[in-house]
């Protein structure tokens, strides 16, 4: 299992971006976290990119943005070949057993 955490405080009109590019195992279980702060006109733009199948991933990315303009964006890209992500629960994809074979 991986757990990643990453946190971040992003000062009055300071811009933010943060990237994370991924290529596990598809064994691996991946926990990614990230949490941001943002104060007044601040941006925060998380980008995160998995870029073969893993066995299951859990994201819960959270934002506090205190005061006008603050703003927070979250963007995945999760690539997948000749496989389906199935999601079972909120924020979990899981891989079925049928299609972990095939890969």
């Amino acid at each position: 299992m991986h757990l990643g955490v990453s946190e971040f405080y992003i000062k009055k009109g300071a811009k933010v971006t943060f990237t994370m590019i991924h290529s596990w195992n598809p064994e691996f279980a991946v926990r990614p976290r990230t949490a941001a702060i943002i104060e007044e006109d601040g941006l925060f733009l998380s980008n995160y990119v998995l870029m073969k199948p893993v066995n299951t991933i859990q994201m819960n990315p959270i934002a506090r943005c205190n005061g006008r303009g603050a703003t927070a964006r979250f963007n995945s890209v999760l690539v997948a070949r000749r496989v389906q992500i199935w999601m079972s629960v909120p924020g979990c994809f899981s891989m079925p057993e049928e299609l972990k074979q095939k890969s």
